[in-house]
């Protein structure tokens, strides 16, 4: 997948706005559209704050903004803050090439229900060259079709004291 997404807020899968491989929530998609099909991640730093070489997440709205940069080899982010995802069921990261840093916090109240999806977790499917290290999750309920795990549903990169 490169640079292929939808609009979450207005496709329905199985009648709902559910999160899979490609999806980004409405503002960034028109970003994303707007800009003639490309997302400069410097327009998001709000929410994924630029610290050296990472790029921060602090709040629910930089995992929301997450979606549209996760699948980039090479880009790095890094929690700065417990995150609490009770207000956003279904909010998961579907494809991870990046590298994810939790900085020793934690991602709690996880709730996916999408019994015909597979790769569901936190993080659906890690890639080779994806990484999720030094991060929890706790209180997750996590229902899919297969390859579906709390942390991570399929993993083929690397994953370490989580």
């Amino acid at each position: 997948m490169a640079n292929s997404f939808y609009n979450i807020d207005s496709v329905l899968i199985n009648g709902g706005n559910h999160i899979t491989l490609g999806g980004i929530y409405n503002d960034q998609f028109e970003d994303w559209i707007n800009n003639g099909l490309y997302l400069d991640i410097e327009d998001y730093s709000d929410t994924l704050v630029p610290v050296g070489d990472s790029y921060e997440i602090s709040t629910v709205d930089g995992l929301r903004d997450l979606l549209g940069f996760a699948d980039r080899e090479g880009y790095k982010f890094r929690l700065a803050e417990d995150i609490d995802l009770s207000d956003e069921p279904g909010l998961y990261i579907p494809y991870l090439a990046a590298d994810f840093y939790g900085n020793n916090h934690t991602i709690s109240n996880l709730h996916i229900n999408i019994p015909f999806s597979v790769c569901v977790g936190m993080f659906g499917y890690v890639t080779p060259s994806g990484r999720v290290h030094n991060v929890g999750v706790v209180d997750v309920y996590v229902s899919g079709d297969r390859a579906v795990g709390g942390l991570v549903g399929w993993n083929e990169g690397t994953v370490e004291n989580s």
